[in-house]
């Protein structure tokens, strides 16, 4: 499995040199400088994890599983003792995770109880009611931010609410018939400074971080921290806020470390020249934690990494690997896909196609990549929808405009095959004679015939959603002949067609969401064959028979082989593993966003912004 084109990265769950990480939510930092990371459930494959990042024998850091749970929701909090034990917030309980991995309730209970009110305690006897944040002081004692309150937790599982450190959450603005009024804040995170305070960071844009000396004294500090707080052993501050990374010396002094509040980005380098977050969005949380030499970790949620911030405000990705989206041209490494990239057709000659938008690329086994230059509307300026199946076995792209089915060539040139926007939906003919309601695949045969899926939602309210589908397989030849193959009654819901390959032959071969493939052989017969998914998004034909299966949109993803005699095993992709990792079979691999196979039988995916080649 190697990558063809373009620069794979992404979310993932995947141990080694090259982990990866699925919605990283909470980050700690144990007493020999290892970093732990709370990572979300994929599916119900495995359930959430805790995984362990350290550096290997050769300095890399390398990515191991701590503890994988059997549920779905991941630590919304970590934080580590002296010992090496993890405390982590799992819903409304307190739990730890000793060094053989194995998570036991501290104190809290699900019960619904714990939602009308806190109640201190022990163990299961002891009620929280939001919990969000917590850090363990230097005595082994865990603090615990619950709502409007903090708590503490013995390592016995004994909990008491912490009266000096929940009067440090209210803002005094006033009074009110004399009595103080003001505001309870909200805590987006907790630490201990070398001092032994507790710091704590409020999640409010105009609020400032603040500390509970051991002695029970407020002292307010001029850092900002709407994400996250962490504090190093020198007394230095750290909070996020917006995308950036700033800090406080013991001067009191705030300066930005690295990032920007006004550029998102997966860009390592120094100061503000990083940034974190995505491009696109303007999403950006993130948790922190300070190792013993001034180092910050940042777990850059929307990228799903786990990143540095030298005392110098240099930053660099330790876990995980960025995505790398974009539109451009080049080989190999160079060429950049968005993530919106689908649709992966081989011509049968030595090149790859997929759309991307409303654009085409062409993909060379040597891995050279270019866009094609094809009109954007057709001669009524109905915006154009390409898909690349038809190029399969030497064709051509196909364009659908105003329900208009055009043959395009590599160089812009356009006719009319079939359909008419004056034409009513589902009505078979010859060339404009025919209509179409919505093409939504497209694939082609060796002797030149096209199949298209015609998808038609029915809707009893216009403005609601589907009621249900009528999706129609439908014939269209090379002289514009259209007839239908194949509709399912609309009130069946289960023997819809969602993706199509034909095969040199003539074979024609549909997934359907009742956990069956129908294939329609060129001589008509009609056949099912069993799959162990409801449906296949992707799916390719190689010249011996074989059948390529892959979810589209569900992880971890495997591609599966099935043979003439209905044989089936697993070629590619791991069931315990999610996210690109180019290696010996069977590799591990990312969700897809299209798959096709060559004459020569090597199979093509295209997955993290990336073509990837695998060869049996």
């Amino acid at each position: 499995m190697t990558v063809l084109a373009g620069m794979p990265g992404g979310s993932g769950n995947a141990d080694g040199v090259t982990g990866r990480l699925f919605d990283p939510l909470a980050l700690a930092i144990g007493p020999d400088g290892v970093l732990y990371a709370s990572a979300s459930a994929v599916t119900g494959n495995w359930g959430a994890t805790v995984r362990r990042i350290a550096p290997g024998a050769d300095g890399t850091m390398v990515v191991s599983t701590r503890w994988r749970g059997t549920g779905s929701e991941a630590h919304r909090a970590l934080a580590a003792d002296a010992s090496g034990n993890l405390y982590g917030i799992a819903g409304n309980r307190i739990v730890r995770i000793g060094a053989d991995g194995v998570e036991t309730l501290v104190a809290g209970s699900e019960s619904t109880e714990g939602w009308s009110g806190s109640g201190d305690g022990t163990g299961a006897q002891a009620r929280f009611v939001m919990p969000t944040a917590l850090a363990v002081d230097g005595a082994g004692l865990v603090y615990v931010a619950d709502l409007n309150r903090i708590r503490t937790v013995t390592p016995a599982g004994e909990v008491r609410t912490h009266v000096a450190a929940s009067n440090a959450l209210f803002d005094q603005y006033g009074e009110l018939y004399g009595k103080p009024m003001g505001v309870v804040r909200s805590v987006s995170g907790l630490a201990f400074d070398g001092a032994g305070n507790l710091v704590i960071a409020v999640a409010d844009p105009d609020a400032f971080v603040r500390k509970v000396t051991p002695a029970g004294v407020r002292v307010d500090t001029k850092l900002k921290a709407i994400s996250a707080v962490a504090a190093d052993r020198g007394g230095n501050l750290y909070g996020f806020t917006q995308c950036a990374l700033y800090k406080e010396d013991t001067a009191g002094v705030v300066s930005l470390l690295a990032g920007a509040n006004t550029r998102r980005g997966a860009v390592d380098g120094a100061g503000g020249v990083a940034s974190f977050g995505l491009a696109d969005s303007d999403a950006c949380d993130a948790r922190l934690a300070a190792d013993g030499s001034g180092n910050v970790y940042v777990t850059d949620q929307a990228n799903s990494v786990v990143r540095k911030v030298t005392p110098a405000g240099m930053v660099s990705t330790v876990a995980g690997k960025t995505p790398s989206p974009g539109l451009v041209d080049g080989a190999g490494a160079a060429a950049r896909f968005q993530r919106d990239a689908q649709d992966l057709t081989y011509d049968g000659k030595d090149s790859l196609y997929l759309v991307q938008g409303d654009k085409v690329r062409k993909v060379t086994r040597a891995g050279m990549v270019t866009t094609l230059k094809l009109p954007q509307k057709d001669a009524s300026q109905n915006t154009m929808r390409y898909f690349a199946g038809g190029m399969a076995h030497q064709g051509s792209l196909i364009g659908v405009a105003g329900r208009v089915v055009y043959v395009v060539d590599e160089n812009g040139g356009m006719r009319v095959l079939a359909g008419s926007s004056s034409v009513a939906g589902k009505t078979d003919g010859t060339g404009v004679q025919a209509g179409f309601d919505t093409v939504c695949g497209v694939t082609r045969d060796g002797g030149g015939n096209l199949y298209l899926l015609d998808c038609y939602a029915q809707h009893s309210d216009p403005n609601g959603f589907p009621d249900g589908f009528e999706n129609r397989i439908r014939k269209v030849t090379p002289g514009g002949v259209v007839t239908t193959m194949y509709v399912a009654p609309k009130d069946d819901g289960t023997r819809q067609p969602w993706s199509l390959v034909a095969d040199r032959q003539g074979n024609l071969f549909a997934s359907t969401n009742n956990n069956a493939v129908l294939k329609f052989s060129s001589t008509g017969s009609v056949s099912t064959m069993a799959v162990d998914q409801k449906y296949y998004g992707w799916m390719a034909v190689d010249a011996q028979g074989n059948l390529f299966l892959a979810n589209a949109n569900l992880p971890p993803t495997q591609v599966q082989m099935i043979g003439p005699s209905g044989q089936a095993q697993i070629v590619a992709g791991r069931n315990d593993q999610f996210g690109l990792i180019p290696s010996p079979m069977p590799g591990s691999l990312g969700l897809l966003g299209g798959m096709t196979i060559d004459e020569r039988g090597a199979l093509y995916v295209l997955t993290e912004n990336s073509v990837v080649s695998i060869v049996r």
